[in-house]
């Protein structure tokens, strides 16, 4: 028997809210895609409530404790943000329970979305269809403090990436195709830039902003899927740390790499 498809959630993101996401998804092998309409950045961190805990909670500790999350608060991952009219898409499998759409991307001014009421709560239930199978992955890459590790080497091509967070602190990733002639270092600029600015139009970006990831707890495995033309590339983890706070591509947690033929 040919297993299913997974299931498709489109959501839609405006400045700052998102629009169309249905209340309720079934359970299983999900591809959540973003189209952004906003003129910001805009991702869809997905987050799983554990135990008997509701979105009202959370949304009170996270405005009573400094945007910080709870223990009780799982990170599954989800699309990263893409620019202003562009897509993102993740796919993951999701289980029964409560979980939340949340935007942590802190543009403009270095607020968070969520902190600005860009979250949505989202229910999970049992689905009683035919299981699909997550994609097969071709390049496996691994998150930790602070690092991306990637095997095999990636050449160019259509290329599915299934991507673990090994760490015991959240990870996640922009990738970005670079501009000819420009770095890994200019983009860290530009992300600090626009972060710490609080213009409403953003600067031309030095690269093409492609499929990435959104927060992801220990042990979460996520699946991306992208056409590398040959050229140069980076991959930016932007997340706040838990310790010193600095976002983690202040530790060091960038790599550019190059996609041969």
């Amino acid at each position: 028997m040919t297993p299913a498809e997974p299931n498709h959630v489109k959501i839609k993101t405006a400045d700052f809210v998102f629009l169309e996401v249905p209340d309720t998804i079934p359970a299983g092998v999900t591809t959540f895609r973003v189209e952004n309409g906003g003129a910001f950045p805009h991702n869809a961190a997905i987050g799983r409530l554990t135990g008997d805990h509701t979105y009202a909670e959370l949304i009170t500790y996270v405005m009573n404790n400094e945007s910080q999350f709870p223990d009780w608060f799982v990170f599954m991952g989800g699309p990263s943000a893409p620019l202003s009219g562009d897509t993102s898409e993740s796919t993951l499998q999701v289980f029964p329970g409560n979980h939340v759409l949340i935007c942590g991307v802190p543009v403009p001014a270095g607020v968070p979305h969520f902190m600005k009421g860009m979250t949505r709560p989202l229910k999970v239930v049992e689905s009683n269809g035919r299981k699909a199978k997550t994609p097969e992955a071709d390049i496996k890459m691994v998150l930790d403090d602070y690092s991306f590790k990637m095997t095999p080497e990636i050449t160019a091509g259509t290329r599915t990436i299934e991507v673990v967070n090994i760490a015991s602190q959240p990870h996640e990733f922009i990738l970005v195709r670079l501009e000819e002639g420009k770095s890994a270092g200019d983009m860290l600029n530009w992300l600090v830039t626009v972060i710490q600015s609080d213009a409403a139009i953003l600067p031309q970006a030095p690269g093409e902003f492609l499929n990435g990831v959104s927060a992801m707890g220990k042990g979460i495995a996520n699946f991306v899927t992208v056409d590398f033309s040959p050229g140069e590339y980076a991959l930016i983890c932007p997340i706040l740390d838990q310790g010193d706070g600095r976002p983690h591509f202040m530790h060091g947690m960038v790599h550019q790499f190059t996609v041969n033929p």
